[in-house]
């Protein structure tokens, strides 16, 4: 996460998005049976962020990016 500072007050935490086929690569190593810990330290990327995507996966559900994009491509067509 990204976390913005303006006069040491601390105003909003912005989350990092990454790349669709990166979520992909997490979840099929721990697929592929590495611990999610070993995983989400060799991608720098926390814990936390992969049990989600990884929860999000197995209930079909789309991430706001995905909602994002295909709202957009709703839009244009």
């Amino acid at each position: 996460m990204i976390t913005l500072v303006r006069a040491r007050r601390i105003i909003r935490t912005v989350p990092k998005r990454y790349p669709p086929e990166f979520r992909r690569k997490a979840l099929d190593l721990v697929a592929a049976g590495r611990r999610v810990a070993q995983v989400a330290s060799g991608l720098d990327i926390s814990e936390h962020a992969i049990y989600v995507r990884r929860r999000q996966d197995s209930l079909g559900r789309l991430t706001s990016l995905e909602f994002e994009i295909l709202a957009l491509a709703a839009h244009a067509a």
